[in-house]
């Protein structure tokens, strides 16, 4: 969360820099009207008070951090099933097309 409050905030920080006048023309300076929402106001105070997200799992299970296994659930509930289902059924059929001699006119032998 940092990183992305931090890159945006050099992109504003370019923006501006770039679209700033230069210096030969002086622009009319006009004091902005500010108002605050008090609903406004009262919304940002918790989430200024709220935790930030990268301390959302702290702990550890099974001896790994939490983050570890957190980062790695998608490998666990995608990709582990797909080699299950889909390509471990293709290569013990080659398996087995080696072991008994068939693979020479799959693999191109003479």
């Amino acid at each position: 969360m940092a990183r992305t409050v931090f890159a945006v905030l050099a992109c504003a920080t370019a923006v501006a820099a770039f679209s700033a006048p230069r210096a030969g023309a002086k622009a009319p300076v006009a004091v902005p009207k500010f108002e605050a929402n008090p609903l406004a106001i009262a919304a940002a105070a918790p989430a200024l008070a709220a935790p930030l997200a990268a301390n959302a799992f702290q702990g550890s299970m099974l001896g790994m951090p939490i983050n570890l296994v957190v980062a790695f659930a998608p490998v666990v509930l995608v990709a582990v099933p797909w080699v299950l289902i889909v390509i471990a059924p293709g290569a013990i059929q080659q398996v087995g097309r080696i072991a008994k001699g068939d693979s020479a006119k799959y693999f191109g032998e003479n």
